[in-house]
């Protein structure tokens, strides 16, 4: 597939993520067919299954290109960087992803917490989350270590509370910096860390 067009898909998924989110935010998530969803968005009602099998999945749009960047900046390891060191890097790149769409963002946010039906997506979603940052920290600890297992978890559980945390923050007063509410949560989980990734 061409950059170009990979482009077009992909503004095509965000322009239905932003037409439906604006009738969720209006109607409520539960109230709004994907057929409404693929007449504000000005497209059929086959091209918004072509991009989200679910209504579920075109909520959480945000959170699965969040998880696309943390998967480059992990791809993106430099030569000798430690996993503590990219774990960090690849959280606060998250960060910066996610304010750059600050409005966006904040609208996504006001409709997940009118929406309850979606709290059980919302704790998968963090679960995908918490087991892509334990992957990564166990690249670096002894195979087959139940312990080095509940120290990884453990602090894949932390990032992930701690970050959720920090976004609603944010969601809430947004004149704060994500990034800099990151930072602090990355230095709150910091003893967490087993030593093995010291």
């Amino acid at each position: 597939m061409s950059s170009l067009r990979r482009r077009r898909e992909a503004q095509t998924k965000v322009d239905i993520f932003d037409a439906a989110i604006g009738l969720f935010l209006e109607r409520g998530f539960d109230a709004t067919t994907m057929a409404e969803v693929a007449e504000a968005a000005d497209v059929s009602r086959r091209t918004v299954y072509r991009y989200f099998a679910t209504k579920e999945d075109l909520a959480f749009l945000p959170s699965d290109r969040w998880m696309e960047r943390l998967d480059e900046l992990i791809a993106s390891r430099e030569p000798g960087e430690s996993t503590r060191d990219l774990c960090r890097r690849a959280v606060l790149g998250v960060a910066e992803f996610i304010a750059a769409d600050r409005d966006s963002i904040l609208r996504a946010l006001e409709m997940l917490a009118a929406t309850p039906s979606l709290l059980d997506r919302h704790s998968r979603s963090n679960a995908e989350w918490r087991d892509a940052y334990v992957a990564l920290i166990t690249a670096d600890l002894p195979p087959d270590d139940p312990q080095s297992l509940v120290a990884a978890t453990t602090l894949g559980g932390a990032i992930v509370g701690g970050t959720d945390a920090a976004t609603v923050v944010w969601a809430l007063h947004p004149d704060l910096d994500l990034v800099d509410i990151t930072a602090g949560v990355l230095r709150d989980v910091e003893p967490l860390w087993p030593d093995a990734c010291r």
